[in-house]
């Protein structure tokens, strides 16, 4: 196992999915990373989910 298997603590590392790919590559990082942040500190699920 890799360390990122045991971090998220599923193996194999399941595949991306089609939305999350392009919310992580949005052209709008700085939304993007207030979501992400927000959804950490807060245990919330991010927009979409």
């Amino acid at each position: 196992m890799t360390l990122m298997e045991l971090a998220i603590g599923q193996y194999p590392i399941p595949s991306i999915d089609p939305v999350d790919f392009v919310r992580a590559f949005a052209p709008d990082q700085e939304t993007n990373m207030l979501e992400h942040f927000r959804a950490a500190k807060t245990g919330e699920l991010l927009p979409g989910k």
